[in-house]
């Protein structure tokens, strides 16, 4: 798809509630349509270009549909995918009053996403609330541009890092392990009905025990703390969503507790 940017630039803006989302780019809205394009101070074109043919070759579950590429003057500078419309953000929906089966829906969704790629030596790196969505019915994730594949010998800017406890360095390096933990913030932040990643953020890296102290460890629930603990101490953890299906109950009650908070 080739365009001229001045008539890209007629487009109406895309509506975003927050600007994470817009990180990186302009997204513009059109026949049912979203066209992001990026800056070019964020930009990693040739690895970016082969993410997005990947996308387009390959289907992800639970994620928009990238039709084409966009070029402006013979270069590759973004996409056009499907509008998924009626749907809001995890941080979104942290504010209103969705169910708890709802929000589970939601997370088995995006961990659907996340577990495809992982079995393909893919991983997500830069994961926060904006870029999980969700519905009545399904949860989504977006924004992924920015994909670490085996070889790269680049590295993409995640918004934050990770620490799993005082004592470690903050994890910069995107893999199964960073995925999973980053992706269990927003859930949890979802189920909580608190912002984790704005609560407990310093410096743009986010402390895993500071999480433990501040919203887990007064709740005296043995199967949360086992799982926070083996976080902490780097032992291999399940999947956050697996943590969910064998300890429903458990969740259901953190809820409950939150909401008389």
């Amino acid at each position: 798809m080739r365009l001229q940017k001045r008539k890209l630039e007629k487009l109406p803006l895309f509506s975003l509630h927050s600007h994470t989302l817009n990180h990186g780019g302009s997204i513009y809205q059109y026949d049912g349509m979203l066209y992001k394009v990026f800056d070019d101070s964020s930009f990693f074109e040739d690895e970016v270009e082969r993410n997005i043919d990947y996308q387009i070759k390959n289907y992800i579950p639970n994620t928009p549909h990238i039709y084409d590429k966009i070029y402006i003057h013979r270069k590759f500078c973004g996409y056009c995918m499907e509008y998924l419309m009626n749907t809001m953000t995890f941080r979104e929906a942290i504010y209103k009053d969705s169910s708890f089966s709802v929000k589970v829906s939601a997370i088995l969704d995006i961990y659907k996403t996340i577990k495809y790629l992982h079995s393909r030596d893919i991983f997500i790196g830069d994961i926060h609330m904006d870029n999980f969505l969700m519905n009545d019915q399904d949860g989504y994730v977006v924004d992924l541009d920015y994909m670490i594949m085996k070889g790269n010998e680049f590295k993409f800017q995640d918004l934050y890092s990770v620490k799993f406890n005082s004592n470690s360095n903050s994890s910069i390096v995107s893999n199964k392990r960073t995925d999973n933990v980053k992706a269990m913030i927003c859930c949890l932040s979802l189920l909580l009905g608190v912002d984790l990643e704005k609560e407990c953020i310093y410096r743009s890296v986010i402390n895993v025990e500071d999480i433990y102290d501040k919203y887990i460890r007064y709740l005296k629930l043995e199967d949360v703390d086992c799982y926070f603990r083996d976080l902490m101490n780097g032992n291999e953890s399940l999947y956050f969503d697996d943590f969910l299906r064998e300890n429903g109950k458990v969740l259901r009650k953190i809820c409950s507790n939150e909401r008389k908070k």
